[in-house]
């Protein structure tokens, strides 16, 4: 599969953190009022941070956040908490505002920081962008090309 092939988990990790970075500013504080729903904009960056240091950074998470929770270990009261949320998600549009869950707060808020401290730097590996680069575009080309006949 060309994805797993040309994507550098490091860097998606990288994106990850400036994603729950983003979403922790406009939320201000673990302990604040949110839109029950917007916050798993926050959840999921961190859950799939956590899975890809459990999972040794070789590799994508799944994009599902259940998916994710199954495959990694996580605080058994995180885990409810979360598949509550998960849970009422599925049955309405609108979830309202609250607090932040106390189980899902304190894990937020604890790897977060952990991942601000432990995130590794991305080398600049040009011969990997250069091979990448050249086996995007020839999947490109050969698809390009197969449409034509």
């Amino acid at each position: 599969m060309l994805l797993a092939s040309i994507v550098d988990p490091a860097k998606v990790s990288r994106h990850y953190l400036g994603l729950a970075r983003s979403h922790i500013m406009r939320v201000g504080s673990f302990g604040a009022q949110v839109k029950l729903k917007k916050l798993f904009y926050l959840i999921r960056p961190l859950v799939a941070l956590d899975w890809m240091e459990q999972h040794g950074f070789a590799k994508l998470p799944p994009m599902s956040l259940p998916e994710c929770l199954s495959q990694m270990d996580v605080p058994v009261d995180t885990g409810l908490a979360i598949r509550d949320l998960i849970d009422r998600k599925s049955r309405t549009r609108e979830m309202g505002t609250g607090p932040i869950p106390g189980a899902i707060a304190r894990y937020l808020e604890a790897r977060y920081g952990h991942h601000e401290m432990n995130m590794r730097r991305v080398a600049n590996d040009v011969a990997r962008r250069a091979r990448d680069r050249a086996n995007a575009e020839a999947f490109y080309r050969k698809e390009v090309e197969a449409g034509f006949r």
